[in-house]
């Protein structure tokens, strides 16, 4: 991991807005002191009024990492004209070389940005935000949509904790945790059976079927493969099973 100089460019929030979000993952992190995350707040101001000020950050810190809030208030024109997103890539590729836009999906579909496919087309990583929400525990996953020159990957899903006060801890989410997430990665029943075991250790085929949703007669004839579960002491008439020691590393 190597540290480089972040410029947030908020065109959307109020600086106490992100003063506060900021505040609250530093605490959720255990951060002390200054993140060294840099800002340039102008809410309500085009891209093109900032991006003198973007480059001239990014000249002074040729290795840095821009962060773009949000693509939908950049005042270019209509999202869903091509002219609008070919522009918007080209002012960001003059201003930085490394650069992150956040942007908002359409109501009826949330496999893609808002506006032109052009958006679509000019980025080299995608990224997909969805998010589910448990009480004061919010689950977000990211999934890799579009990437140019490396692997798409699983699913990362993370949960974020709350209480009165605002953000409390980030922490890895389990599999089973947040199951509308998991809608947006299909998997096997034989992943879904063993992400499950990874996460509670062990389990029955009663209980695997119930968490997963899948049948539990196809769960209990997957479990029967002796070359990846293990079956455990019987807990009344149920059969609990793990994974076996070199599958749940």
């Amino acid at each position: 991991v190597k540290k480089r100089p972040v410029l947030y460019v908020n065109l959307e929030r109020s600086v106490a807005s992100l003063a506060r979000r900021e505040s609250g993952i530093r605490r959720a992190l255990g951060v002390s002191g200054p993140s060294g995350v840099q800002y340039l707040h102008t809410k309500g101001a085009s891209l093109s009024s900032v991006s003198k000020k973007l480059r001239a950050f990014t000249e002074r810190n040729p290795e840095s990492v821009v962060f773009l809030d949000s693509v939908t208030r950049t005042g270019l024109g209509s999202l869903k004209e091509d002219e609008t997103a070919n522009r918007f890539i080209d002012i960001m590729h003059r201003c930085a070389p490394t650069w992150v836009g956040i942007g908002h999906t359409p109501r009826q579909d949330q496999s893609h940005l808002f506006g032109s496919q052009m958006f679509d087309a000019g980025e080299d990583i995608g990224i997909l935000l969805a998010s589910e929400e448990h009480q004061r525990t919010l689950g977000v996953g990211m999934k890799v949509v579009k990437a140019n020159d490396m692997p798409k990957g699983r699913m990362a899903s993370y949960a974020l904790e709350f209480d009165e006060l605002g953000l409390t801890a980030i922490r890895k989410a389990q599999d089973t945790e947040f199951p509308k997430l998991w809608e947006l990665e299909p998997r096997t029943l034989h992943q879904k059976v063993m992400d499950y075991l990874r996460d509670r250790v062990s389990g029955t085929a009663t209980e695997i079927a119930a968490a997963t949703g899948q049948d539990r007669g196809n769960v209990s004839r997957l479990l029967k493969n002796a070359e990846l579960f293990a079956a455990l002491p019987k807990q009344g008439r149920e059969q609990p099973f793990a994974l076996k020691a070199d599958e749940a590393e």
